[in-house]
């Protein structure tokens, strides 16, 4: 057992320079890859549970923790325990996960992109999805992130709104609106990395 110094959340793109960011998003990406190699699914990833052995930016490295929600059962579809700012498109279109991985996926992607931007992905694009309904998991995805033809949530409309956009696009992987493409396009980006 290894004593964490801080967490995703104490931190942001001001911290240090898009290296070290990209760096702890590979980090990641390869923890949450192992978890699913030995058929844990976290279910609840978030800045609070990416934790970083050092509070020293340069020489931190990454540890997932709070395994409270996690299942190695893939029938699980439960949404207890988990907070809904993290969950993926798919649930809130068809109401349940298909995929536990690409739920992890999509997770690790907004945690990311909330301590680039300080805001969710929905947020920033001007949708409030949880609305006053935060508790009762009733979203409601926008008209357009409904249609067919919206491949990812990151499209080039939506990157074009971000002063960081280099930042921002490595996270599009983890956008991807079809959670079976979400799982390719993850692993391609960790072999490209």
């Amino acid at each position: 057992l290894e004593l964490c110094q801080t967490s995703l959340k104490n931190i942001s793109y001001k911290s240090g320079p898009y290296k070290k960011m990209h760096d702890l998003l590979v980090e990641s990406v390869r923890a949450v890859m192992h978890m699913h190699s030995v058929g844990v699914y976290h279910r609840d990833l978030k800045p609070d549970n990416i934790f970083l052995t050092s509070g020293v930016f340069e020489d931190t490295h990454v540890r997932i923790g709070d395994f409270g929600a996690s299942t190695r059962d893939t029938s699980d579809t439960s949404l207890t325990n988990i907070t809904p700012e993290y969950l993926p498109v798919e649930i809130i279109r068809r109401g349940t996960p298909q995929n536990l991985a690409a739920r992890d996926w999509w997770a690790l992607g907004v945690s990311f992109f909330k301590q680039l931007t300080k805001k969710f992905p929905f947020e920033y694009l001007g949708v409030d999805l949880l609305g006053s309904r935060r508790d009762t998991f009733q979203l409601t995805l926008p008209l357009k992130y409904s249609k067919v033809g919206t491949s990812n949530l990151l499209d080039a409309e939506a990157l074009k709104r971000f002063s960081r956009s280099r930042s921002i696009n490595m996270l599009r992987p983890f956008f991807e609106m079809d959670p079976e493409k979400r799982i390719q396009a993850v692993n391609m980006f960790f072999a490209l990395h």
